[in-house]
């Protein structure tokens, strides 16, 4: 309440101790890859679910899933 304004914190380091303590960082084009794709299904899956809207709910739910698992499976 001072009127100091905070300063943001410090970048993360990377260094290979940085990598060795096991933080990832990703790639620009992997991080793109990744954008693209979940880009495009969000289209497939819109333009699927004007047609058919029980079609698109069910395929929404299996990209949940899959997600959901991918995501555990990459975690251990």
């Amino acid at each position: 309440m001072g009127g100091e304004a905070e300063t943001p914190p410090p970048c993360l380091p990377r260094s290979e101790d940085h990598l060795r303590r096991g933080v990832r960082t990703m790639s620009q084009k992997r991080l793109s890859a990744i954008i693209l794709v979940v880009v495009l299904v969000f289209v497939v899956v819109t333009l699927v679910a004007l047609g058919n809207p029980a079609l698109g709910v069910a395929i929404s739910a299996g990209v949940a899933v899959a997600t959901l698992v991918w995501k555990m499976l990459h975690a251990k």
